[in-house]
């Protein structure tokens, strides 16, 4: 399982997932979990519609390019809504997934190794193993080109995608 937060983690996400090899049997399930607006910030219902798109066209972007450097693999994808260490830990369990690949950065000095919140609630209370990506805030900058806001809230969504 692979959550994904946004453009510039998926960047660093696909780069670290094509550059390790993997079994011909290797089955990817790409996760971006989004928080829910408050009402009265922006209306729900338009939100979902423009979120889910958003969502879905980032991970698909994210699963071609897998397929396209590993086509030995399967990727599905799923967009979800809610607390992102909650979701996280319910899909790991639900799917079940043997392993989480999950991208990390500390808003805190750049010299201290700190783990995000996410990535240490997940660490700390999943069953399966967990390979944390660190993904330094510098890069995050360089790479999101474009606000995530469009990225960032979703109702359930999948797609899939396999080898030929």
């Amino acid at each position: 399982m692979v959550p994904v937060d946004g453009s510039a983690y998926a960047k660093v996400m696909t780069d670290f997932l094509v550059n390790h090899r993997w079994t011909a049997k290797t089955h990817f399930r790409l996760c971006h979990v989004v928080e829910p607006l408050a009402d009265d910030v922006y209306p729900e219902a338009l939100w979902e519609q423009t979120a889910h798109v958003a969502a879905m066209r980032l991970l698909n972007e994210m699963s071609k390019k897998i397929n396209a450097l590993l086509p030995s693999v399967t990727v599905s994808c799923v967009v979800k809504r809610g607390d992102p260490q909650n979701e996280i830990l319910e899909e790991a369990a639900q799917w079940p997934a043997d392993l989480i690949v999950l991208g990390s950065h500390s808003h805190h000095d750049p010299h201290q190794t700190r783990l995000g919140s996410v990535a240490l609630s997940v660490l700390g209370k999943t069953r399966s193993t967990v390979i944390i990506v660190r993904v330094p805030s510098e890069k995050i900058k360089e790479l999101s080109t474009h606000s995530d806001k469009e990225n960032s809230r979703a109702r359930y969504g999948y797609c899939d995608s396999q080898a030929s």
